[in-house]
């Protein structure tokens, strides 16, 4: 096997997300706080996301090729347009966040933190549906 592009980061990469609605594309997030939208079939990265602190995870939409989201260190997931680097911040979690991943459909995106809960949350209208924990 070879390896056909090198998507350089300058710091940790935590995440990687293949995109399932565009398949040249992925994401790679960083220690920086940056996440980086790549076209693999180059190697040219296509857009930068900036945080203000550690992305640790990411996962596109399975319904919306722009849509991006992320959970940092901050505490915060955001829902990004990959096309106009816009933003909307899911506020609830009271320690990092780890981990996220969207339903099947795209309606709703699941959070896990290590506040010890997953929040669920509408993918529209950035509201807390519920709260997992013991």
């Amino acid at each position: 096997y070879a390896c056909l592009h090198t998507l350089q980061h300058y710091n940790i990469v935590w995440a990687v997300a293949f995109s399932k609605l565009n398949r040249s594309v992925v994401a790679s997030c960083d220690a920086a706080g940056l996440c980086k939208i790549w076209n693999i079939s180059n190697g040219e990265c296509l857009k930068t996301l900036e945080h203000n602190s550690t992305v640790y995870t990411g996962a596109w939409s399975p319904s919306n090729k722009t849509q991006l989201a992320t959970g940092a260190y901050d505490n915060k997931v955001r829902i990004w347009n990959t096309d106009t680097s816009e933003c909307r911040e899911l506020v609830g979690h009271e320690s990092t966040v780890y981990s996220i991943a969207y339903s099947q459909d795209g309606i709703t995106l699941v959070s896990a933190s290590a506040d010890h809960t997953c929040r669920l949350w509408n993918v529209a209208n950035g509201t807390e549906l519920r709260i997992f924990w013991e």
